[in-house]
């Protein structure tokens, strides 16, 4: 997309990078050992395709949440502890009994959780309300990092992480987050509005408030569903275990249908519907031996409130499993009829991007035809080769079996290096493939349409319009820098300067981006660093407009003398080429977008509903370290929502309130850093290298 995959991978190494080179091997941090008498399980003994997710019936009918009795949209939901799970990763070697993965999951109750969690099918226009319950166990099933806890509410117990046991007093923390939802803000479930049984965030608001829902349960949300119909996913949100409670199993479907696209067999576009649509999601995880699941990073020294320590988990800047999950089986396989299918597919890894093909030795390759993008169709099919999806963004797509002999084995195969885009290639045989799909003959007529011979997806007065080069409102800026134990910390901000998320200079969370209500804006965002990022925009589905790479020089604003964090800055850009205004698959609906190295592009979005969101990358290990920033539409942070359902499932729709709490106004960017180094540094330490001049051309 930008020229630099095109060129030698090699790059020189920034002074901030040899920096924390330096940092890492000086300080030796030792890995987090597994349990005694456990070892990491070799994903070589985990059987691939075996494991059988064909869909019984149709997909979303047969696996989804059904409403309250006596109601039809009102739905209730908690997230528990489901333990003995198979998710297929073979029998142990010396008991012969399948290995099983204590996992977290969402279900109805305790004992109907599933992983993943069963699907919300709606129609566009009519909201529905969740009451969600935390029912989560005081301990993980993965290793916490508690340096990464934070943001308890004023008046309410801190949290209490006992590391013997790794768990928390009253509970793991969970907020639900309904992902490329047009969410009032004290619905969205952004990071500091979890709750446990004797605690919560400083961002949590009671729903049963007056001016909120006061005739539903506790932790009732309303989600309006006034947009797009489109493949949604809800997943946790909680600060400093999202990506734990993710990784563990917790995250599922949010399917929105409309006149156009009603996933019926008679539907007016033709696609596959029924057993014929299925959604797939895609999440790689690492296991040990007796098949539990483990959360790789490495190990830090934590008081234990006796006079003692234990070695607890330290964060990694990325997690990468090595074996693939979809649906929640290892590496599994589906019979498919000779015939099209609609697969809505979702990356819900931490940090792993997808290169995909659908692929067979024996007769190559069938086209990938995508119909649709993170929140809605596109105007027309567009036909693919391969597709990258990076974590948290969706593809509807349709794959034509129709022409294939029974028998005809499948692999949806993966090519993305890790970090993406040239980091550590895929291993053979392991992480190159994500699961099976083999050829049984068709029962029936096959009656959709061809997506050669399909003009329009959407309405003719509903057309995406297309992108140009247009002046930018707001400019965001992506760093990589270092933390106060020396690991490395992506982060957002501005040109002007780096910022943490929750800083400790800043009481009101130093509020970064802040669209007026009711207006469009036009974001610059520019990658300093030398990952690609997939950066997601909560309430708002934004279009990509450009694309195009850039030079500049990094300016060491010096290190924050409370967190620890070397912050940087921007010098002045030069823009290498005229911006590419993007076209394909690209001319769509969208709240993330993947941003490669040295890269900068722009987007159109428009915030509508006011109140404190967030806006970050959707790799779950650099949200939570700490990519993320606050932005707040108008000047309150959770104004009484405009939309709600009643107990009794009546929709009430009123104009937003100015209730609640305002939030002081954000300092500028002439904050101060102390001028001392974490380590000293040598040669040019005022400024270093941008990505895009590292490149060897």
């Amino acid at each position: 997309m930008n020229g630099l995959c095109s060129r030698d991978p090699r790059r020189f190494f920034s002074r901030l990078e040899q920096l924390e080179s330096r940092v890492l091997m000086a300080a030796a941090p030792p890995v987090l050992q597994p349990p005694p008498g456990l070892t990491l399980l070799d994903p070589l003994t985990v059987p691939q395709f075996v494991n059988n997710i064909t869909p019984g019936g149709s997909f979303f009918d047969t696996f989804k949440y059904t409403p309250n009795p006596g109601t039809s949209n009102v739905f209730s939901v908690g997230s528990y502890l489901i333990s003995n799970t198979d998710v297929g990763l073979g029998p142990d070697p010396v008991t012969g009994a399948p290995r099983l993965t204590d996992l977290f999951g969402y279900g109805p109750d305790a004992a109907n959780a599933t992983y993943p969690g069963r699907s919300f099918e709606v129609v566009r226009g009519q909201p529905i309300a969740v009451t969600w319950t935390n029912g989560l166990p005081d301990g993980h099933v993965v290793n916490i990092d508690p340096t990464l806890l934070d943001g308890v509410k004023d008046g309410l117990p801190p949290l209490t992480y006992d590391p013997r046991s790794n768990s928390i007093v009253g509970g793991i923390p969970a907020v639900p987050h309904l992902h490329g939802g047009h969410t009032d803000a004290v619905y969205d479930g952004t990071p500091m509005q979890w709750w446990n049984r004797t605690t919560a965030g400083m961002d949590y608001v009671a729903t049963t408030l007056p001016g909120n829902n006061p005739t539903q349960p506790a932790n009732t949300f309303t989600y309006r569903n006034d947009q797009d119909a489109g493949t949604l996913w809800y997943h946790d949100h909680a600060m400093g275990v999202t990506r734990l409670n993710s990784y563990a199993g917790m995250a599922g479907f949010y399917v929105i249908r409309d006149g156009n696209d009603t996933g019926a067999p008679d539907n007016p576009l033709g696609l596959p519907a029924d057993q014929y649509e299925v959604g797939l999601a895609i999440q790689d995880k690492q296991f040990l031996s007796d098949g539990s699941l483990w959360f790789p990073a490495n190990a830090q020294p934590w008081p234990t409130g006796d006079g003692g320590t234990v070695d607890v988990a330290s964060t990694l800047p990325e997690m990468f499993g090595d074996t693939i999950l979809v649906n929640g089986k290892a590496w599994p396989k589906m019979n498919v009829e000779q015939r099209r299918y609609r697969f809505r597919l979702l990356n819900g890894s931490d940090s792993r991007f997808y290169t995909m093909t659908f692929g067979d030795p024996a007769v190559g390759t069938t086209p990938i035809w995508q119909i649709g993008t993170d929140d809605g169709l596109l105007n027309t099919p567009v036909k693919l080769g391969v597709l990258t999806l990076g974590p948290g963004e969706r593809a509807d797509v349709i794959v034509d079996f129709s022409k294939f002999k029974v028998g005809t084995r499948f692999v949806l195969t993966n090519t993305a290096q890790t970090p993406f885009p040239v980091g550590a290639r895929v291993v053979p045989g392991i992480t190159d493939r994500i699961m099976a799909f083999d050829v049984v003959a068709r029962v029936g007529d096959d009656n959709t349409v061809v997506p050669t011979r399909t003009t329009q997806l959407r309405p003719l007065n509903d057309q995406i319009a297309a992108p140009a080069d247009v002046p930018w409102t707001r400019q965001v800026a992506l760093y990589e820098t270092t933390d106060r134990y020396g690991r490395i910390t992506p982060l957002l901000g501005t040109p002007e300067t780096s910022k943490d998320f929750i800083d400790p200079n800043d009481p009101h969370e130093q509020i970064t981006y802040d669209p007026v209500n009711g207006t469009t804006e036009v974001w610059q965002v520019f990658n300093n660093t030398p990952d690609a990022h997939p950066i997601h925009l909560h309430q708002t589905a934004f279009q990509i407009l450009t694309r195009n790479t850039f030079t500049t020089k990094l300016r060491n604003l010096g290190v924050d003398p409370v967190t620890g964090v070397t912050h940087w800055g921007m010098g002045p850009v030069t823009f290498r080429n005229p911006p590419v205004v993007v076209g394909g698959n690209e001319v769509a609906l969208k709240d993330t977008f993947q941003i490669l190295p040295g890269e900068v592009i722009t987007l159109r979005a428009r915030f509508d509903l006011p109140g404190k969101y967030v806006t970050h990358c959707h790799i779950l290990a650099h949200e939570e370290h700490d990519m993320m920033r606050f932005m707040q539409v108008g000047s309150v942070a959770y104004p009484d929502p405009g939309t709600i359902v009643k107990s009794d499932g009546s929709v009430e729709v009123r104009p937003a309130s100015a209730a609640g709490p305002v939030l002081a106004s954000a300092p500028g960017s002439d904050t101060v850093f102390s001028a001392e180094a974490i380590a000293p540094a040598t040669g040019e330490d005022e400024e270093v290298l941008s990505v895009a001049d590292q490149v060897l051309v």
